[in-house]
């Protein structure tokens, strides 16, 4: 599991990064570093990656304040596997 490119996070506090699976696997939890601590996720879509290329849309609702820079997500698969990835805001 690796990115592929650079993830944004917008405005609305949706985190959207491509990824790469080599299977199928689901996405159990995602939490993001931020300046004022960690955020978890309240949405994930979708729940399930497939093999090959998936487009990841993370919710973390508002983000008041948040500086703009680059960000640690955090992904935790099913299989126990965590997944860190990067989104800019």
């Amino acid at each position: 599991m690796y990115q592929l490119g650079g993830g944004t996070v917008g405005e609305d506090g949706v985190a959207r990064v491509k990824l790469y699976s080599s299977r199928s696997v689901s996405v159990t939890s995602v939490r993001m570093w931020t300046t004022s601590g960690i955020r978890n996720a309240t949405s994930v879509n979708p729940a399930v990656l497939q093999p090959g290329e998936n487009y990841l849309e993370v919710g973390f609702g508002p983000l008041p304040g948040l500086p703009r820079g680059t960000y640690t997500l955090e992904l935790t698969l099913s299989d126990g596997e965590i997944v860190r990835i990067f989104a800019s805001y």
